[in-house]
């Protein structure tokens, strides 16, 4: 638990004898709001006309934010058409909604839908809907983002704790239209890989993979080893062992749900890890890129996905065809949640 006897909030209200957390508004020094969170041991940032991305997740405590930032894309106001791999991938934690690569879906009723790369959300402004502190101590900050062709709103709010290293964050997406839609969402947090970081996943969790490299199918691809066309099997678990030379390679792939998983640091000291209910987000995607893919031509990547996802697709497209994509009512609204903690074995308190 984190110890914090007297914080000052934005608003100027002090809170004694018991921990609390602060809510604060700011101006970027690139000139974007920021709304960070903050509680004796976590510091979240989130930016909401970045698409309501969360830039930084850092643990006060160690000093570390978790999530990578692109050297090589400067942060830009979003907007519909802008190239998401060349433009927008900046780094940090952005929301996925419809499909992650771009696809053009014929509808009953001689309707379509087309999506561009990343969905229909990390290209637009977020509007704020509620931030401050409840009487529980928790910081709070709940965003929304609404589009048309399909007709949607979405909220995402952000519950910080007041006295641990965690937060809760809680969906709905709505059907605000007259017709129906097929729909999947991911979370998209890119992680800031050190060499030796460890994936904890339990082992014999089935496997599938979405782009050339993996062989084999569902069935008979199990984590944490996997075979590869050339012959050699990795450990997919201990991939970032070696962050150069043969061994580096890039892949997408998806892995049955288990609950939670888990980044490790190599010494074991501190962690990130996800909690979600495998009923709602029955897979987990993840993106391994080991130093072997870059997509604006500029050095390889360094950095990890850990993506839980109702469909285990990256194509809505895909999902549609086999029968795996969800699909919203007029009127309906469909919740989900998760939880990101923050584990640190050497200090405990801030």
């Amino acid at each position: 638990m984190c110890q914090d006897r007297v914080l000052l909030l934005n608003f100027g209200t002090q809170f004694k004898d018991h921990a609390v957390a602060t809510c604060q508004t700011e101006v970027s020094a690139d000139g974007f709001d920021v709304i960070r969170l903050r509680n004796a041991c976590i510091s979240v940032t989130i930016m909401p006309e970045l698409g309501g991305k969360i830039y930084q997740i850092t643990d006060l405590r160690t000093g570390r934010d978790w999530l990578w930032k692109n050297p090589y894309i400067a942060l830009r106001q979003p907007s519909p058409g802008l190239d998401y791999e060349k433009e927008l991938d900046t780094g940090g934690w952005d929301e996925v909604l419809f499909s992650v690569k771009p696809c053009r879906l014929k509808l009953p009723g001689n309707r379509s839908m087309s999506i561009g790369d990343h969905g229909l959300v990390v290209d637009k402004a977020w509007h704020e809907i509620e931030t401050g502190i409840h009487d529980s101590g928790a910081a709070v900050c709940e965003l929304l983002v609404e589009g048309q062709s399909p007709d949607f709103k979405f909220q995402r709010r952000i519950i910080l704790h007041a006295d641990q290293p965690r937060f809760d964050i809680e969906y709905t997406l709505s059907n605000t239209g007259s017709s129906s839609w097929p729909w999947l969402w991911c979370v998209h947090p890119l992680l800031a890989i050190k060499k030796g970081m460890y994936i904890d996943l339990p082992q014999g969790q089935k496997i599938r993979s979405v782009h050339e490299g993996i062989t084999g199918s569902v069935t008979d691809q199990v984590w944490p080893n996997v075979a590869m066309p050339n012959g050699e099997t990795h450990d997919l678990a201990k991939v970032f062992d070696h962050t150069n030379g043969p061994g580096v390679f890039n892949q997408k792939l998806y892995v049955q749900s288990t609950k939670r998983v888990c980044l490790s640091t190599a010494d074991t000291t501190e962690s990130f890890s996800i909690s979600y209910d495998p009923e709602s987000l029955p897979w987990l995607g993840l993106w391994i890129n080991n130093n072997a893919w870059s997509g604006c031509g500029s050095e390889p990547y360094l950095n990890l996905g850990l993506e839980p996802t109702t469909t285990p697709y990256d194509s809505l497209a895909d999902a549609v065809e086999f029968d795996d994509a969800d699909v919203l009512e007029p009127g309906e609204s469909k919740k989900w949640r998760l939880a990101v903690s923050l584990d640190n074995k050497v200090n405990t308190n801030a």
